[in-house]
């Protein structure tokens, strides 16, 4: 029985035991850390470790007061090094070498190096929160920065029981607390450098890889020992020639180059025009004469070199006794038998001239030109034979077949001959006085003859009523053995027909078309047509009087009208009256020059305006007084044309008109005393000078 109860007390005492452990591990805090940092920068480039915590404890267990998260750094002494410190924590606090802190155990120590930490002071960390912490380091020289990093949660109920993250530390810090270690590489500093590529002209262009771009003008950035190829890249027609800049001597001339960036660079690329390429010319001849080579004299073995494209023109100089046989070699063989060649220069060439000892037979080269080159039917054409060359004879006699058909209906040396139009062989056959014979042949083409009509028109846009002068006596006939002897015009007017090679009309506004008949002494006959645009008449001027004989001290008014007959257009008008000195204009004062009056306006489309002038003669004699217009369309001044119409008076002596004489004012025409203030003001002194100086006194009225 003893042993039952002691077995039953032991159960009981390891239930307990049990339900106790597992109610203390419920309530404890339960620190799970995240930490966030770069593996490697480079100095002088700022950096951030951010670090988040949680609690995951038991369904009770919350974190007690100062629970922290630090982050320190055995490579940090100064914690101003910790910059832009952030926290969700409720505060935070920083810690420079030789500051006091706390260890593990709660004992005060001098700090070794710095550290920075967000603590909750004395408020709870519960269950499920999450907190951070984060901090800004710029690093000021290469090397590996060290970065220990906890979370500590303290007990709920006794501060000095502690719960730390990570659960497996990678070692321990100045407090001697398991932490994680973070190392950040610290590399040296990426310098950038600037390359410049550029050409010195427009012969070329530069490839420059990377970036593999094309171009005659370029810059650019790149890293600190990144190495680029440059290509120099020649247009057609030009050579690279080198490099200049930032380039060792031992690169300068070939075309692609690699540049490794170690400082900024400056690089450019020459181009020159491509050199003509050239070509040796050899020349030779063997026993019986020499060459005659324009550029160096006699040869008969000589050697030079020539720019592609040269010529060199070479002739057979036989010796005494000796004929020219011919030329071997790069010769085509339709010059080889020429004693004078041209020779150009398109690659290497051998030539050699060979001699022969002179024939006693003859040689005749038989040769002829015609006159003209391109002859028409019924042309006159003059075959000459005269170049023939003889050798070793004298020529006998020139034979001429123009028909093809073996019989020769010519003789003579220069014959004269015409064909009808087509193609037409001539044979010309030339006989030695010892009965040697040779022939030459030539193709003639003849065209047929035409009239090449030429009509010219002045001016080439006339108006209305203008003289318009048309002329075809610059036509022609290809044929230059035949002229033109009848020009017959139709001239589209209703004005009777002209002759003649230049005919003057005039025509109204509107299309016109312009014919003309040619015909030649031999008969050929061309009808030509030409159009001409008439533009409609500008203006016209009028000047009428009230009379035109009449005694001096007597005065008469003058009607001077401009109408406009463009109905579009606006015309500004230059009216002068033009008189002889003893004729007064009444009262007319400021006149511009001695003997003229101006007004100046403009005349709306489609309407008229007058001036009305008083004068009295001075002298009995016959005048003339001239109307003249200068007038354009509004705008366009450098096209102004100009009118003149004139008026003749008789003027007598006083008594030389009778009272029955004295004109009546029964017609239309105005009277110095019909004048009203809307047609004419008058001539007191203020009108006077409003017809000098303006218009202001014009009278309008419609007249088209």
């Amino acid at each position: 029985m003893k042993r039952i109860i002691t077995l039953l007390f032991i159960v009981v005492v390891v239930l307990v035991a049990s339900v106790s452990i597992a109610s203390a591990s419920s309530h404890n805090p339960d620190p799970v850390m995240e930490v966030s940092a770069p593996d490697s920068v480079t100095v002088g480039e700022s950096f951030t470790i951010y670090v988040t915590a949680e609690n995951e404890g038991g369904w009770d267990g919350n974190a007690g007061h100062y629970s922290t998260i630090t982050i320190s750094s055995p490579s940090i002494t100064d914690k101003n090094k910790f910059g832009g410190v952030s926290t969700s924590l409720y505060s935070n606090h920083q810690r420079s070498a030789g500051d006091e802190i706390f260890t593990q155990n709660g004992e005060t120590m001098s700090a070794e190096y710095a550290l920075v930490e967000g603590s909750t002071d004395e408020s709870q960390w519960e269950v499920g929160e999450e907190y951070h912490l984060s901090t800004e380091v710029t690093p000021d020289e290469t090397g590996t920065m060290i970065f220990y990093i906890r979370t500590t949660l303290t007990d709920e109920e006794d501060t000095d029981i502690k719960y730390t993250a990570p659960d497996s530390p990678d070692t321990n810090d100045q407090q001697n607390y398991g932490v994680k270690r973070v190392e950040v590489e610290v590399e040296p500093e990426t310098r950038n450098y600037e390359l410049t590529a550029n050409t010195d002209g427009s012969g070329g262009m530069i490839n420059i890889d990377p970036p593999n771009t094309m171009t005659d003008d370029w810059s650019g950035l790149f890293e600190e020992g990144t190495e680029i190829e440059l290509t120099a890249d020649p247009y057609s027609g030009y050579v690279f020639d080198g490099w200049s800049g930032d380039v060792s001597s031992f690169e300068a001339d070939d075309e692609t180059i690699s540049v490794t960036m170690d400082e900024d660079k400056t690089i450019s690329a020459s181009f020159e025009e491509e050199p003509e390429p050239e070509y040796t010319l050899s020349v030779s001849s063997d026993t019986g004469g020499y060459v005659d080579i324009d550029s160096a004299g006699s040869n008969n073995d000589w050697t030079e070199s020539y720019e592609e494209g040269t010529e060199i023109e070479l002739t057979a100089d036989p010796d005494s006794g000796y004929e020219f046989d011919g030329w071997n070699g790069d010769v085509s063989s339709f010059e080889a038998d020429d004693e004078t060649i041209s020779v150009t220069m398109d690659e290497d060439k051998t030539i050699s001239a060979s001699f022969e000892e002179e024939s006693i037979e003859p040689s005749i080269s038989p040769t002829f030109e015609y006159s003209p080159d391109q002859p028409t039917e019924d042309n006159d054409i003059v075959f000459d034979a005269d170049g023939t060359v003889i050798k070793n004879g004298t020529i006998d006699s020139y034979q001429w077949d123009f028909t093809g058909d073996g019989e020769y209906d010519e003789t003579g040396s220069v014959v004269v001959e015409s064909f009808e139009p087509g193609t037409h062989t001539v044979d010309l056959i030339v006989n030695a006085d010892d009965g040697t014979t040779e022939t030459t042949t030539e193709v003639v083409e003849v065209e047929s003859a035409q009239i090449d009509a030429d009509i010219q028109i002045s001016p080439s846009n006339p108006r209305e009523g203008e003289d318009v002068t048309i002329d075809a006596s610059d036509s022609a006939v290809s044929d230059g053995g035949d002229e033109i002897v009848e020009y017959e015009w139709d001239l589209n007017n209703n004005e009777e027909d002209k002759t003649g090679p230049i005919a003057v009309t005039s025509f109204e506004s509107g299309t016109h078309t312009i014919g003309v008949t040619l015909k030649t002494e031999s008969g050929l006959e061309k009808h030509s047509e030409k159009t001409v645009e008439v533009d409609p008449e500008l203006a016209n001027i009028q000047i009428t009087a009230t009379d035109t004989t009449f005694s001096v001290d007597q005065s008469t008014l003058i009607e001077y009208s401009v109408t406009n007959f463009i109905s579009s257009e606006e015309l500004t008008v230059q009216m002068l009256l033009e008189k002889p000195d003893d004729v007064a204009v009444t009262d007319i004062q400021n006149a511009r020059g001695t003997n003229q009056f101006t007004a100046v306006g403009t005349v709306p489309p489609g309407e008229q305006e007058t001036i009305l002038i008083e004068v009295e003669p001075n002298t009995a004699e016959e005048i003339e007084i001239n109307a003249i217009a200068e007038y354009h369309i509004s705008g366009d001044e450098e096209n102004s044309e100009r009118k003149t119409e004139s008026l003749k008076f008789d003027i007598e002596d006083e008594q030389s008109i009778s009272d029955d004489d004295t004109p009546t004012s029964d017609d239309d025409t105005p009277t110095s005393d019909d004048k009203t203030d809307d047609e004419a003001p008058g001539f007191g002194f203020s009108s006077v000078i409003l017809a000098v100086i303006g218009i202001g006194f014009l009278i309008r009225r419609s007249n088209l």
